[in-house]
């Protein structure tokens, strides 16, 4: 990848060269802030600097955040991670459907 790539946070991903936006958002949907990342990298990469700063004690993710070790970092800084399990999945961990709404 040369460095015009790099710098508009291009990657290579299944749909071809591509880029991501992970955003946080607030109880009303509005957008705090958004992180460009290239489209091969996975979104569970940019969530602690997603929600570093947040002052929140509940937080909806979407099945891209699907992690144990994110949940525990969440519940250590006293935070309730709400994530959609993934499809198929075995044992998911608990999470509020009216939350997550």
């Amino acid at each position: 990848m040369d460095s015009t790539a790099a710098a508009e946070a291009l990657g290579r991903s299944p749909g071809g060269l591509c880029s991501k936006l992970p955003a946080c958002a607030d109880g009303a949907g509005r957008v705090l802030w958004p992180i460009a990342s290239p489209g091969h990298h996975s979104d569970l990469r940019y969530a602690s600097a997603l929600a570093s700063g947040i002052p929140a004690c509940d937080a909806a993710l979407d099945r891209g955040y699907v992690s144990a070790a994110l949940r525990a970092a969440f519940a250590a800084e006293g935070c309730a991670a709400h994530t959609l399990p993934k499809r198929g999945m075995v044992d998911p961990s608990a999470w509020d459907p009216e939350l997550y709404a």
